[in-house]
C-alpha cells in the first residue's frame, strides 16, 4: 500500500488570450520561433486550472476534465512529452527528477480554436515548477530563478502562444531577430481599457487539422509573404488604436487581420478551411448589422470556427441579447480583459 501523499498541492491558473494581430506560421518550429510578431489580450475567466503535487508513483500521473492519461490519445500526449522537455532542461539546474500527480480543467472547450494550447500548456508549466521548487507565489518562483518572462519562455516551447499569457491586459510577442531574442511584453494593463470578448462557440468539436500543421502550411500560400510584410505596419496602427482607445481603428485592424489569416490557410497547400457555414453566416451578420445599425463589436477568430466579439463594457449588454434573438444554437461565453496567471497553495489532499 503506498502511504499517503502528504506533499503541498500547488494551483496554477493561466488564461486563454486572443490574438489580435494573429502568430501564423513558424521560422523554426523546434524552437517555436515565431514567423511574426503578434499581439494579444488576455482574457479572464476562460482559463485552465492545473493542481500538481509531487507524488511516490514511479511515473507522472495526469488527469485532464476527470479523464485519466492515455498515452495513445493526443489530448494527453502533448502535455505529458512537453512536461519531458522541460524536466530534460531545467534538470541540472533543480531537483525534476520527482514525478507529478496533475489535474487540469478548462472552463471552456478545448481544441476548437480558443488558444486552450496556450492556458494548458502554461498552467502545466507553471504548476511543475512550483512543486519541483517548492514556490507558493511568484515572488518566490523569481527569487529562485524563474520570473514570469522565464516562465513564458519556457511554456512557448510547448504552445507558441502560450508566452502572451503571462501577461495581463495587451501583451506583444515579439519574435525578435532570433530564436533567443523572443521576449513578450506588457504593454497596456487591463485598466487601460475595459474590453469584453462576447466568445461565440459554433462548435465544441476538436479541430481535425492541429495549428501546428497549420503553422506548417503557412509558408505554401502565395499571400504569405505579403502577410509578413503587412504585420509590421498593422501592428503599429493598433498599438496606437489602443493607446487613443480608438475603438473603430481598433475594429477595422483585428477583422482585417483575422481574415486575411484564413486567406492565407485557404490559399495554402494542401487548403485548410476551419470556417464553418454557421461561422459564415454570423460574421456576415455582424457586418451587415454594423452597416445598418448602431452595432459597436468588431470580430476575430483564432485557428477554429468560434468567434471572438470584441466590443466596449457599455455595450456588451445589449450586444448580447442581440446576438440571442438570431436563436443560433450556439453557446454564448461572456468574458473580459483579465490580468494574467495566479499561483497559489491549497490544503493538503491526501492520495492514495
Amino acid at each position: 500500500m503506498n502511504l499517503p501523499n502528504q506533499s503541498p498541492e500547488y494551483v496554477a491558473e493561466v488564461p486563454s488570450n486572443i490574438a489580435l494581430i494573429k502568430y501564423w506560421g513558424k521560422q523554426n518550429a523546434e524552437l517555436q520561433w515565431p514567423a511574426n510578431d503578434s499581439l494579444s489580450m488576455t482574457l479572464s475567466h476562460a482559463r485552465s486550472i492545473t493542481r500538481v503535487q509531487i507524488n511516490n508513483e514511479p511515473c507522472d500521473l495526469l488527469v485532464i476534465d476527470g479523464r485519466q492519461a492515455d498515452q495513445n490519445s493526443p489530448q494527453f500526449k502533448k502535455p505529458l512529452q512537453f512536461l519531458q522537455k522541460i524536466r530534460t532542461i531545467l534538470e541540472e539546474e533543480i531537483d525534476t527528477s520527482r514525478h507529478l500527480s496533475i489535474t487540469s480543467h478548462n472552463t471552456f472547450p478545448q481544441s476548437s480554436g480558443i488558444a486552450s494550447s496556450a492556458s494548458g500548456i502554461g498552467a502545466l508549466t507553471l504548476g511543475a515548477v512550483a512543486a519541483w521548487t517548492g514556490s507558493p507565489s511568484f515572488s518566490v518562483l523569481s527569487s529562485r530563478g524563474f520570473s514570469q518572462e522565464r516562465l513564458a519562455s519556457l511554456a512557448r516551447l510547448g504552445s507558441g502562444s502560450s508566452c502572451r499569457s503571462f501577461g495581463g491586459g495587451f501583451v506583444l510577442w515579439k519574435a525578435g531577430k532570433s530564436p533567443e531574442d523572443q521576449e513578450t511584453i506588457s504593454l497596456f494593463s487591463r485598466e487601460h481599457w475595459d474590453l469584453q470578448d462576447m466568445i461565440l462557440i459554433v462548435s465544441r468539436e476538436p479541430k481535425l487539422i492541429s495549428s501546428s500543421h497549420g503553422h506548417d502550411r503557412a509558408w505554401t500560400s502565395p499571400l504569405f509573404k505579403n502577410r509578413l510584410s503587412e504585420v509590421p505596419h498593422r501592428l503599429q496602427r493598433l498599438q496606437d488604436s489602443i493607446v487613443y482607445r480608438d475603438f473603430a481603428l481598433f475594429g477595422a485592424i483585428i477583422e482585417e487581420d483575422a481574415l486575411e489569416m484564413h486567406e492565407v490557410m485557404k490559399t495554402s497547400v494542401p487548403s485548410l478551411n476551419y470556417l464553418l457555414p454557421i461561422t459564415r453566416e454570423i460574421l456576415q451578420w455582424i457586418l451587415h448589422k454594423r452597416a445598418s445599425s448602431h452595432f459597436p463589436a468588431y470580430f476575430t477568430l483564432d485557428a477554429g470556427p468560434n468567434i471572438h466579439l470584441i466590443c466596449e463594457k457599455a455595450s456588451l449588454d445589449r450586444l448580447v441579447n442581440e446576438v440571442k434573438k438570431e436563436n443560433w444554437p450556439i453557446e454564448i461565453i461572456v468574458d473580459e480583459i483579465g490580468s494574467g496567471p495566479a499561483l497559489s497553495l491549497s490544503a493538503l489532499k491526501h492520495q492514495k
